[in-house]
């Protein structure tokens, strides 16, 4: 009599069926973050608060008077403008180095560490506790793997984000990997090099519980629908990322706060002495969600709106500033 498969030899058996090594799933995410670099590099100069192109008076939904900043995809055109076509790619080594270090780790760290039925398998038994622990074993595992991943590319992320910010001083202090490793050493010391990572790791931590817990709770209690199913995974995931988008940008910001450059300090930057300072200042500003958006930016700073029911930007009295001089 043939004894049934155990879980080691199921999955084993699912790893022989699939033709394409592991190692084409690090090489595809690296080509699309390759492809999409431009927009990352804008995004990451949003969330500095660096907006170079003046907002235009619009309407919102309902009518209400509004400035809107230009997209994500203008901003491409003027950097492009400035800097010309490879200048969009400022900061990309780093950030192939960083993409490379997070997609690896968790590669190994998932290839080591013990098998765990997957929710599909799970449907197949009827002990309601069973599945739950092997639902906290399998989000149990990837968030290691994503902790770990996040900390080891720390370095990369902080040398990339400062790259790209040098483009607001139009400075060259960080130009290569070994040359920006040196730097931030030499003016930080080495806790210089996982500036923000605390809120990064937040953020995924919570991401990774929320999503799978929600999803969890749909496909196990409410959807026996296994079309539908399968959709729910990515919506948990986007919602998730949504709400926790204030992590990542708040561990942007950290990454280049106090940097000896000028896109690390006032005017352009204030100086922070942690990352929950950060928080309270963007938030009082309403500024969490700064970058979220590829095209509908809203200007957030102070307006007034003239007796046409356009609205404008207040300017800021440079008298005063003197004053205060």
């Amino acid at each position: 009599m043939q004894r049934p498969a155990t879980l080691e030899q199921r999955h084993k058996s699912k790893d022989d069926d699939n033709q394409s090594p592991p190692w084409y799933a690090v090489a595809g995410k690296c080509a699309m973050g390759a492809v999409a670099h431009p927009l990352e590099y804008v995004r990451i100069l949003i969330q500095l608060g660096h907006e170079p192109l003046e907002p235009k008076p619009t309407r919102r939904i309902f009518g209400k008077p509004a400035l809107m900043l230009p997209s994500m995809f203008t901003y491409m055109g003027y950097i492009r403008r400035v800097d010309g076509f490879l200048g969009l790619y400022r900061g990309f080594s780093a950030s192939l180095c960083c993409n490379l270090t997070q997609n690896i780790v968790i590669l190994q760290l998932t290839a080591v560490m013990p098998p765990v039925p997957t929710f599909e398998e799970d449907q197949e038994l009827n002990e309601e506790d069973v599945k739950i622990f092997h639902f906290i074993q399998r989000t149990s595992q990837q968030m290691v793997s994503r902790a770990v991943a996040t900390l080891l590319s720390q370095p990369f992320y902080v040398i990339s984000c400062r790259m790209m910010a040098q483009f607001i001083g139009g400075e060259f202090k960080y130009s290569s990997l070994y040359g920006s490793l040196r730097e931030i050493i030499k003016d930080e010391g080495y806790s210089g090099l996982w500036n923000g990572l605390m809120p990064r790791l937040a953020g995924e931590v919570i991401r990774i519980w929320l999503a799978g817990s929600v999803a969890f709770f749909i496909n196990n209690y409410i959807v026996d629908d296994a079309s539908v199913r399968s959709y729910i995974s990515g919506t948990t995931n986007f919602l998730a990322s949504s709400l926790t988008y204030p992590f990542q940008l708040v561990g942007t910001v950290m990454s280049v706060s106090n940097a000896p450059i000028q896109a690390g300090g006032p005017p352009h930057l204030a100086r922070y002495d942690g990352w929950t300072q950060c928080w309270k200042h963007l938030s009082q500003h309403g500024q969490l969600k700064r970058g979220s958006s590829l095209f509908w930016r809203y200007y957030q700073g102070p307006t007034r709106i003239s007796p046409d029911g356009t609205a404008f930007k207040i300017p800021v009295d440079m008298s005063l500033l003197r004053k205060t001089n």
